[in-house]
């Protein structure tokens, strides 16, 4: 599935497959973040819990490490951080009631989802990892991640900025510093490029947003889904060019 829109213009550039549900992976993290950037302080603190760690993927955090909201959606976004996305949603749900706080903040999530009229959207956990060979932790259409980037780039445009970057070092506030390394390996071929978001798992197929400035303040949003690990980058690629030659 493939989705471009011109977010200045509002029009529909192309499209296949783009309101079709599927997994999505770590794209998900776009809406883990979006919401503990809209609940708490981005100076709150949030410690990395064993169930965190237990997450698939290591990116070098240990349990009782702390960082800032700010930093958690750094790891997350950047280095597509499974860790840190959990330890983001269960920080931020403990506040939200008595509950299980995981739950708590993948349930605000679903209805945040439903409050910007994401109706495709659908969320199990904060990371967008499979639950199993059968069940995926996320759902979505191209159009509905695409517009999910939209509000994220027009409303909080600090949440993605980083992800510009091929590399960075994010401390924790016990002193210590990880090197992270931005999963879409394609962050220095794209031209004013405003932001981007990496997924992949076996039900998902490797998934990419990246969402770009074609000139004179006018953000192009290109989602893929459903693609493969490698060919995501250059599906994308391929509808950047497309755009570049074509719209200007």
């Amino acid at each position: 599935a493939a989705f471009v829109f011109d977010v200045r213009e509002q029009r529909v550039l192309f499209a296949k497959n783009e309101t079709r549900a599927l997994p999505l992976a770590s794209i998900t993290k776009l809406m883990t973040a979006l919401l503990a950037h809209e609940l708490v302080e981005g100076d709150t603190e949030a410690n990395i819990s064993d169930a965190a760690i237990s997450q698939d993927g290591d990116n070098g955090l240990t349990a009782g490490e702390r960082f800032t909201v700010n930093e958690l959606e750094r790891l997350a976004l950047i280095t597509s951080s499974n860790d840190a996305a959990f330890a983001l949603g269960a920080s931020v749900g403990e506040l939200l009631g008595e509950g299980n706080p995981h739950e708590q903040f993948v349930e605000a999530m679903n209805i945040r989802a439903e409050e910007l009229e994401l109706e495709t959207l659908s969320f199990k956990n904060t990371t967008g990892l499979d639950i199993s060979t059968t069940e995926a932790g996320a759902l979505g259409s191209a159009k509905d991640v695409t517009f999910l980037m939209e509000h994220i780039i027009e409303k909080y445009p600090e949440i993605i900025e980083s992800t510009r970057l091929g590399y960075a070092r994010v401390y924790s506030e016990d002193g210590e510093y990880h090197d992270i390394e931005n999963t879409n390996d394609y962050v220095s071929e794209i031209p004013n490029l405003i932001g981007s978001k990496t997924g992949y798992t076996d039900l998902a197929g490797g998934n990419l947003v990246v969402a770009f400035d074609i000139g004179l303040n006018r953000p192009i949003i290109v989602t893929v889904l459903g693609s493969t690990r490698a060919a995501r980058f250059t599906d994308v690629m391929e509808l950047v060019d497309a755009v570049q030659a074509n719209v200007r």
